[in-house]
């Protein structure tokens, strides 16, 4: 799996990559500053953390601050920080004013005193953090093993819509996180963006599309039908398997 920004970019680069499915649909960070920080037009001439340039974080962060009206390049200075997870230190240390973090890091951030100035996914702007990316000629060589391995992951998300203990248990374990808040923060982003059908759509890309354009202009031109392929979701919705997960 990789960002949609990630996948984009090496199909553009002239790589073989297609997005097949959705992981969370919409922003999984949410955008902490320091307490003296109320409204968002306050983030203009502010220090804004990022993982890197190029990441899931960069792109949302450049796509939030365009729907309220800033300019990512002239109004904030975005500051790498290396991860998400790394955030508040920075916001402790004085390093930036604000980031975009996600569960379970957001429980961490509101223990500090920080404030969760805007939550992303309120704006209904499609988005993939992360996504399940494929060759297309690998594809085109191995449907077989491509159905199998959509089916495996369609019943994966079902079991994080159905067993909640068990999924906990699994976001414990890979997150290492102990705290029930952030534990609970990181299922209910799940519960509440994962969709049953993780099928991506063209209006993401799009959207996407018009982020990158903001650096290489001659990428708003692209078909956003490239840069998926849903062959093997819709044969498992039509085929009424992704419905029967759930009876």
């Amino acid at each position: 799996s990789s960002g949609q920004e990630a996948a984009m970019g090496a199909n553009l680069a002239g790589g073989d990559i297609v997005i097949i499915a959705t992981g969370v649909d919409r922003p999984s960070f949410f955008l902490f500053t320091i307490p003296e920080i109320t409204r968002v037009e306050q983030l203009k001439g502010r220090r804004l953390g990022i993982s890197r340039p190029g990441s899931s974080s960069d792109f949302a962060m450049r796509f939030l601050l365009q729907k309220h009206g800033l300019d990512p390049k002239r109004d904030v200075r975005l500051v790498p920080t290396g991860g998400t997870p790394k955030a508040p230190a920075a916001m402790q240390a004085g390093v930036i004013d604000g980031a975009l973090v996600a569960p379970p890091v957001t429980s961490r951030a509101r223990k500090l005193g920080f404030r969760e100035l805007l939550d992303p996914q309120t704006l209904g702007f499609p988005f993939y953090s992360a996504a399940l990316t494929a060759r297309k000629s690998w594809l085109d060589r191995q449907p077989d093993v491509a159905r199998r391995f959509m089916k495996a992951y369609v019943e994966a998300i079902s079991v994080i819509h159905k067993e909640k203990p068990f999924t906990l248990r699994v976001i414990a374990k890979y997150s290492r996180e102990r705290e029930p808040e952030g534990m609970e923060e990181s299922y209910q982003l799940l519960q509440n963006n994962l969709p049953r059908v993780p099928e991506p759509a063209l209006d993401a890309i799009r959207m996407g599309l018009n982020i990158l354009a903001e650096t290489k202009p001659e990428v708003a031109a692209a078909d956003p039908s490239r840069f998926i392929d849903t062959r093997f979701i819709q044969e498992l919705k039509q085929s009424g398997y992704i419905d029967a997960l759930y009876k």
